[in-house]
């Protein structure tokens, strides 16, 4: 059964740049991505850019160059409580 992200609703988590934790990134939903006091909608998310192990969002809507985090640190847990470190052979 293939299944995309896109496909999901649920919460994103991963080690932020510049801290020593995993944390609760962001919320996924149909309109975006929601994170207290940042938010994307799909619209506004132009791509990832991946350099080494660190991710970053890459938006036009925050000049500070987007939210980075480490994919080493990704989980994934769905709406159903469902847990994912990768989907389709892709890291989360």
């Amino acid at each position: 059964m293939s299944i995309g992200l896109l496909c999901y609703r649920g919460r994103f988590s991963a080690k932020p740049v510049g801290t020593n934790k995993v944390v609760g990134l962001f919320e996924l939903t149909e309109e975006g991505l929601r994170c207290e006091g940042i938010s994307f909608s799909w619209e506004e998310i132009q791509g990832i850019s991946i350099v080494g192990d660190v991710a970053r969002i890459v938006s036009y809507r925050y000049i500070s160059g987007g939210l980075r985090f480490y994919m080493s640190t990704c989980l994934f847990v769905d709406e159903l409580g469902g847990i994912f470190v990768d989907l389709n052979g892709y890291p989360v």
